[in-house]
């Protein structure tokens, strides 16, 4: 009888100290967590700016562009549609034409993820992981070049976060 319960309780630390070198395996080794790509979608910018040259589409062709030349893997819409979290950075352009021929507007990038909540782990949400915000004002004119400016400055902050998040990355 005794044999037994040395022989279980050997089996059960030998269970925990597999199931903890695991964990602890995990977090020396950061890569194991980290983002394998993400996926990149624009939102809509008003009416005004579009007839003043802003065109959401070179935003993120723009984006997509200096992500791959960062080393960072864009996926497709159908890759991002399997990927664990399905992680998307967002930009966003909000404009506001002033009397005068003045716009004010921000430009935001979000890292936008899949999560579980911690008190009720069935509740999926999506939620910005990651998040910048600048603000400018321009004449319409102006309007293209400095909203590109605001995004490019943006997203080279994105890029050395994610690359510091992801340094282990395989």
């Amino acid at each position: 009888m005794r044999k037994n319960i040395y022989a279980s309780a050997l089996f059960l630390l030998l269970a925990i100290l597999v199931g903890s070198n695991a964990a602890y395996s995990q977090a020396l080794n950061p890569g194991a967590q980290t983002l394998k790509g993400i996926g990149v979608l624009g939102e809509d910018v008003s009416a005004e700016a579009v007839m003043d040259r802003l065109k959401k589409s070179e935003l993120v062709t723009n984006t997509i562009q200096e992500l791959k030349s960062a080393g960072i893997k864009v996926l497709t819409d159908q890759q991002l549609s399997s990927a664990p979290g399905k992680p998307t950075l967002v930009i966003s352009v909000n404009t506001l034409k002033h009397a005068g021929d003045v716009y004010s507007y921000t430009v935001s990038l979000s890292l936008d993820q899949k999560v579980f909540l911690e008190r009720n782990p069935a509740m999926m949400i999506e939620s910005p992981t990651w998040f910048v915000l600048a603000t400018g004002a321009c004449l319409p004119e102006e309007l293209n070049a400095s909203v590109k400016a605001y995004v490019k400055n943006l997203l080279q902050q994105f890029i050395k976060d994610y690359k510091s998040a992801n340094a282990g990355a395989k």
